[in-house]
C-alpha cells in the first residue's frame, strides 16, 4: 500500500497547532476568570464584613437610645414631668375647644339678635332654648376647667421647682464666685506679706496681726473708751457747779459737803486715774461700767 502524500498530512498538522493555541487561550481566559472570581469573592466578603460592622454599630446606637428612653421613663421626676405635660396639653385642648364653642355661640346669638330686630317671626322660642342649653353646657364645662386648674397649678409648681432652682443658681453663682475670689485675693496678700517677712527677716508681734473679728471688737471697745478719754477734764468750776461728789457718787445727798469742793478734788482725781489705768485691760463685758463712768465724768 502506497504511503500517504505529504499534502494530506499538512492540513492535519495545522489544525493541531490551531487547537493547541486555542486551548492555551482558553486556559489563559479561564485563569483570568478565576482571578476575577476570587477578587469578586473577596470584595463580597469585605462588603459583608462592612455591612455586619455597620449593623453592629446601629444596634449599639439603638440599644443606647432605648436605654436612655427607659432611664428617662424610670426617673420619677421625668415621668411626673411627662404626666404633667400631658395633663397641661389636655387642659389647653379643652380650653381651645371651649373658646371655639363660645365664639360660635356668640356669633349665633348675634345673628338671632339681628334677625329679631329685622323680623320678630324669624326667631322662635325653640331657637332661644337651644342657645340657652348650649350656654348652660359651656358654663358647666368652664366650671370644670376652672376646678381643674388649681391641681394642675400645684403639679406644675412641683415640677418646675428644679428649673427655678437652676435659674437661682445661674443668678447667684457669679456673686458667690466673686466673693470667693475676693477671699483668695485676701489670702494672696497675706501670704505675700508673710513671704516678705521671711525674706527680709522682719517679724511682727502677734499683737500686731489681729484678725478681722478682733479688729472689729477692738474698734467697738475703743469707741466706748475714747468717749471717756475725750471727755473734757474736770476743773474746780465744774466741781463747784456740780456741788462736788454729792451730785454723782452713789451716796446720800445729806452726807455730801457742798461747802468744801477742794476737799473732794483728791478722791475725784484718784478715781479718774484708776479708771484710766484699767481701760486697756477692760473687756467688752464691762461696757456697762464704762457707760456709768462716762455719765459720771460728764456730769
Amino acid at each position: 500500500m502506497p504511503p500517504p502524500s505529504s499534502g494530506r498530512n499538512q492540513p492535519v498538522t495545522v489544525s493541531r497547532l490551531q487547537m493547541q493555541l486555542h486551548l492555551q487561550g482558553l486556559q489563559q481566559n479561564t485563569n483570568a476568570l478565576r482571578k476575577q472570581l476570587s477578587q469578586l469573592r473577596n470584595m463580597q466578603l469585605e462588603n459583608q464584613d462592612s455591612v455586619l460592622a455597620l449593623l453592629r454599630q446601629t444596634e449599639s446606637e439603638l440599644s443606647l437610645m432605648m436605654l436612655d428612653a427607659m432611664r428617662t421613663q424610670e426617673d420619677p421626676l421625668q415621668r411626673q414631668r411627662l404626666l404633667v405635660e400631658e395633663e397641661r396639653l389636655k387642659y389647653l385642648n379643652q380650653e381651645e375647644l371651649l373658646i371655639q364653642q363660645l365664639h360660635d355661640l356668640e356669633k349665633s346669638v348675634e345673628e338671632l339678635q339681628r334677625n329679631s330686630s329685622v323680623n320678630h317671626g324669624l326667631v322662635t322660642e325653640q331657637d332661644v332654648e337651644q342657645k340657652s342649653k348650649e350656654l348652660r353646657m359651656l358654663g358647666e364645662t368652664l366650671t370644670e376647667l376652672k376646678n381643674q386648674f388649681p391641681s394642675l397649678q400645684s403639679k406644675m409648681r412641683v415640677v418646675l421647682r428644679v428649673e427655678v432652682e437652676a435659674v437661682k443658681f445661674l443668678k447667684e453663682e457669679p456673686h458667690r464666685l466673686d466673693a470667693l475670689l475676693k477671699r483668695c485675693n485676701t489670702m494672696t496678700d497675706a501670704i505675700s506679706s508673710l513671704r516678705r517677712q521671711v525674706t527680709e527677716g522682719v517679724w511682727k508681734c502677734p499683737e500686731d496681726l489681729p484678725s478681722q473679728s478682733q479688729k472689729r471688737s477692738e474698734d467697738m471697745s475703743r469707741c466706748s473708751d475714747l468717749d471717756i478719754l475725750n471727755s473734757p477734764p474736770l476743773s474746780l468750776t465744774d466741781m463747784s457747779s456740780c456741788s462736788g461728789l454729792a451730785n454723782w457718787m452713789p451716796v446720800p445727798a445729806g452726807d455730801a459737803d457742798p461747802s468744801g469742793p477742794e476737799q473732794d478734788l483728791q478722791p475725784l482725781m484718784s478715781f479718774r486715774n484708776r479708771v484710766l489705768d484699767e481701760l486697756p485691760s477692760r473687756r467688752a463685758g464691762d461696757k456697762s461700767v464704762s457707760a456709768e463712768v462716762r455719765l459720771v465724768m460728764r456730769c
